[in-house]
Order: structure tokens, then sequence, then C-alpha cells
């Protein structure tokens, strides 16, 4: 086994490859718990992010810096960037599962 990678990926590597020594077999459904578990939480930080963001979108607006219709403009790129963000992070989801279930 080569040791190059990302702490994770070895961690990953040689949990898949001992993971019946220490009881669980070929089911590493805690695994995939613990990917899903970490991308939950990159998605309710990014859903803060995207609430700061509007934040100070409504403040930009209220204080002048912004129309209305800017403030509409920016909110649709935020909201744009975070349907983005959250597809990015289904795709690494469904890959990381798959690899971890092979």
């Amino acid at each position: 086994m080569s040791w190059s990678g990302t702490f994770h990926h070895i961690a990953y590597r040689i949990l898949k490859q001992y993971a019946s020594l220490i009881g669980y077999g070929n089911n590493l459904s805690v695994l995939v718990k613990v990917v899903k578990n970490e991308s939950e939480e990159v998605r309710i930080k990014i859903w803060h992010l995207r609430d700061e963001s509007n934040k100070k979108i409504n403040q930009q607006e209220e204080s002048g810096e912004i129309t209305e219709d800017g403030k509409f403009k920016l909110k649709e790129q935020t909201q744009k960037s975070i349907d983005k963000a959250n597809g990015d992070i289904e795709a690494m989801l469904e890959k990381k599962t798959k690899e971890i279930e092979e």
C-alpha cells in the first residue's frame, strides 16, 4: 500500500483494508455515515455564509449603496453559487460513497 495522499484518504484506505480486524467486516456503513455527516456540516456552513451574504446585501440596500434591483440581482447570484456548491458536494458525496462501498 502506498502511503501518499491526504490524511483522510490514507485513514480510509487503512480502515477499508483492516475493517474486519476491528469488527466491521466488509460493512463500512459507519464510514458512509461519517462522510454523509461531514457533507451535511459543509452544507450548513455554506447556508450560514449565504445568510451572512444576504444580510450584507440588505444592509447595502438600506444604506443606499445598491438599488432594490441590485439587491435582488446579488441575492440571485449568491443563490446560484450556493446551488453550485451544493451540487458539487452532492457529487463528491456520491463518488466517495461508491468508493467506500466497492
